[in-house]
């Protein structure tokens, strides 16, 4: 069988169990658990190549009242460590969530038809409220991924923390860990979040990370910058309508001298993306 078959037939069942579980989950629990205690730790989602993101409020309420649900999204690149991965090829997403009070599985299946090119992601996060005011996220991240005649495995450590000093914004930092690299990447951001009405959030998010060591053949040090504005609407409650822009730009980008720099460039990129709640 075709690694890429492997790769999708598992997906396919990762997914399938988490709509499961998720479900006996909510069945189990009593009705008035369905309001969320504020001194909670955020639940979270997991984004493009494993980056832990806390969900905005609108989502966790309809992810708390329905017994399911799953996660489909098309970018224009692959983006990530500041890279343009697959050289402008757009990538698709599939994903789901299974919370266990603090801890979070999530499995996230990655196709680029234009390549070829399949990933799946197996990430578990625990969450901790340490003040009122910071959240802190620990996580453990699978990867398998799959290029015609070119087979990867990886395993990542992360740390995420966020600070909330006002409602105007929050304070992101965060690091991982590439046992496979024996590398980390580290990136620190600002981000504000703007609901526009009762069926809109605007977010607005600023971004700077450092390579050190874990992109093994790029330069070390800070190398790039991004800009992102993420919008998300909800026509009803079972629906999350979401799509962003952002804009990529090379820190110190020397692909003479370091390899893997040669995709760390200057670049706008997009996205589409639907949620929907069983």
């Amino acid at each position: 069988m075709h690694p890429t078959s492997h790769l999708t037939h598992a997906a396919i069942l990762l997914l399938a169990a988490s709509v499961v579980l998720t479900a006996q989950e909510r069945q189990d629990k009593d009705p008035d658990q369905n309001v969320r205690n504020p001194k909670q730790v955020t639940p979270v989602e997991i984004g493009v190549g494993g980056d832990v993101r806390r969900e905005n409020p609108y989502q966790s309420e309809a992810e708390a009242l329905r017994p399911a649900h799953v996660h489909l999204r098309w970018a224009s690149r692959y983006v990530t460590e500041g890279r343009d991965n697959l050289d402008g090829d757009p990538l698709t997403s599939l994903s789901s969530e299974v919370a266990f009070g603090n801890l979070t599985f999530t499995p996230w299946l990655a196709y680029s038809s234009d390549t070829d090119y399949t990933e799946l992601d197996l990430n578990l996060v625990y969450g901790r409220r340490l003040t009122d005011q910071l959240d802190l996220y620990a996580g453990y991240n699978h990867i398998q991924a799959h290029l015609p005649g070119d087979n990867a495995h990886d395993n990542k450590v992360s740390l995420d923390l966020i600070y909330t000093p006002t409602s105007l914004f929050d304070l992101l930092a965060s690091a991982y860990h590439s046992f496979d690299a024996d590398g980390a990447f580290w990136k620190l951001a600002l981000r504000r979040e703007q609901i526009l009405n009762d069926k809109t959030i605007l977010t607005f998010r600023s971004i700077l990370g450092g390579n050190e060591g874990y992109v093994p053949q790029g330069h070390d040090g800070l190398n790039h910058a991004q800009l992102r504005l993420n919008l998300a609407y909800y026509p009803a409650p079972r629906i999350e309508l979401t799509s962003f822009a952002a804009y990529n730009i090379a820190i110190d980008s020397d692909p003479q001298r370091h390899p893997e720099d040669e995709n760390l460039h200057d670049f706008f990129f997009a996205g589409l993306g639907i949620v929907y709640h069983f």
